[in-house]
């Protein structure tokens, strides 16, 4: 009897725990001091058309990296699970005695793995490795000119004109070219010095001699600020430094963009080549945008070789779509976004935002979504703050993607709850079945939280739940909204 009273008990706590109604709890956080000055859009909807929760569901807010799911659907939508971006070897010259009498080009493809320090790229020994093979299949063991840089597949901007100027600067919002090499990044430590003198940065990986680091970041008084940032950009080749860490401080690490993805594959290869013993008269170099060979000191020489003019040796290729569609998503990646939706312009013939949007929005259209008037995309990652999406939307998008022929790829790229990354603190009391039930998106920057996604039945034949939760103009803590979402989530599928 006391073991029946104790299990009735614990079953009435469990029940009461999740009394409230998911519409009580969204009306509860309208009201809260942490949303009641802030947007606070929300639609959720079952497969059969039921309304479940609505509130502001057609305002077009920003919706952060929750961007990311329409660039991943649509990408697996239009060139398929299986797609993989193609790097090929090539040389402008005559290969006589194992000598390369010209350059050789490493043509990019976008391929934005190259050399990225990610569990799904090939790590770049092995990558290299693979290159020297090819030359040496074709019978070069060395070479009387430069290897080039090129990055002509990408010509067109390398991020949008809508992202800040430190925004630039930063390893998140790095832009794309033709040909990237480790995510067009470069890790620094950062240390402080003597009080008021400029900061000790040191370049980690890939160290690059040849780009010029200005460091106007100093060391500041004991308890001052500590934050350390970049500006870089493609019209200058350099990266300036500034912000500071206080004295005796520790010092940091981090990732600031490189602008010169081509020139860097060029001399990390070069490099790699020459200590395996093969010559590389030349050194290396890139393409500037006027089609001029650039060298390490960025002064521009002779036209490059037409593309296909070029005498073709090997490929290499990427991992497929759906394995970086799900990098994508779980890491929340801008780079590998803004890449995806680079793909689907030159898919559609022209490497150019405008184009990538028109690719998506006709995609969209083709899955059946009503895009008229309804969503603005400005870029793929959602760092842009000129994008603006709905909560119905989104739940329109989400429903419609059911009909994708890659509809599978696209749910497996999507993390749930309690996941590693990001997602791992989420619903941390919450029983793992109702987490597995659970697949969605986060979004977030300055003011803004959003999570949109699905929500399985519990039981076969139930309903499946789509449903998206956008905060926007909100000076609240990002984590204590997040906190009040993960509420009205669980609430949702407790109630199915």
């Amino acid at each position: 009897m006391k073991r029946l009273f104790l299990l009735i008990t614990a079953a009435s706590l469990i029940v009461s725990s999740h009394a409230q109604s998911a519409s009580e709890v969204m009306q509860q956080m309208a009201e809260s001091e942490l949303l009641n000055t802030s947007l606070f859009g929300v639609y959720a909807r079952t497969s059969d058309g039921q309304v479940l929760l609505e509130r502001n569901s057609r305002t077009k807010m920003q919706p952060a990296s929750n961007m990311k799911l329409i660039t991943t659907g649509c990408a697996l939508t239009r060139l398929g699970p299986d797609f993989r971006f193609e790097t090929r070897l090539a040389h402008s010259g005559t290969v006589k005695n194992g000598v390369l009498k010209g350059d050789l080009y490493i043509v990019g493809g976008g391929d934005p793995t190259l050399g990225a320090p990610d569990s799904i790229a090939t790590p770049k020994n092995e990558l290299f490795e693979t290159w020297k093979k090819i030359l040496s299949d074709a019978g070069i063991l060395r070479i009387a000119g430069r290897i080039i840089g090129d990055g002509r597949f990408l010509p067109g901007e390398d991020g949008r004109n809508s992202w800040s100027f430190s925004e630039y600067g930063g390893n998140y919002s790095t832009g794309m070219n033709g040909l990237c090499f480790r995510k067009n990044a470069i890790k620094f430590k950062i240390s402080p010095t003597e009080e008021g003198s400029a900061l000790d940065a040191e370049m980690l990986e890939p160290v690059l001699p040849w780009l010029p680091v200005d460091v106007l970041a100093k060391t500041g008084k004991n308890g001052s600020r500590r934050a350390v940032y970049a500006y870089a950009n493609d019209m200058a080749p350099a990266i300036q430094i500034r912000g500071g860490i206080p004295v005796g401080g520790k010092p940091v690490n981090a990732s600031f963009a490189n602008k010169y993805g081509a020139m860097t594959a060029a001399a990390e290869f070069c490099s790699y080549l020459v200590s395996r013993g093969v010559k590389v008269k030349g050194g290396f170099a890139d393409i500037d945008r006027h089609g001029l060979v650039r060298d390490a000191s960025f002064k521009t020489h002779e036209p490059a070789a037409a593309q296909s003019g070029l005498t073709i040796i090997g490929s290499t290729y990427s991992p497929v779509l759906s394995r970086i569609a799900r990098e994508t998503n779980h890491r929340s990646d801008n780079f590998y976004a803004e890449a995806l939706l680079r793909a689907l312009a030159v898919r559609g013939g022209e490497d150019s935002y405008r184009k990538g949007w028109a690719e998506e929005r006709a995609i969209l259209s083709g899955l059946g979504v009503d895009v008229n008037n309804r969503i603005r995309i400005d870029d793929g990652s959602g760092v842009s703050k000129l994008n603006y999406v709905s909560p119905e939307f989104f739940v329109d998008y989400l429903q419609a993607m059911q009909t994708s022929p890659s509809y599978g790829a696209f749910l497996a790229s999507l993390p749930s709850p309690g996941s590693n990354g990001t997602m791992k603190p989420l619903l941390k009391d919450e029983p793992a079945e109702l987490k597995a039930r659970i697949k969605l998106k986060s979004g977030g920057i300055a003011g803004v939280c959003c999570y949109s996604g699905y929500i399985f039945p519990a039981e076969e034949g139930g309903k499946t739940v789509y449903f998206s939760i956008m905060t926007g103009n909100s000076t609240s803590a990002r984590s204590a909204v997040r906190v009040e979402i993960m509420k009205l989530i669980a609430a949702l599928a407790h109630e199915n």
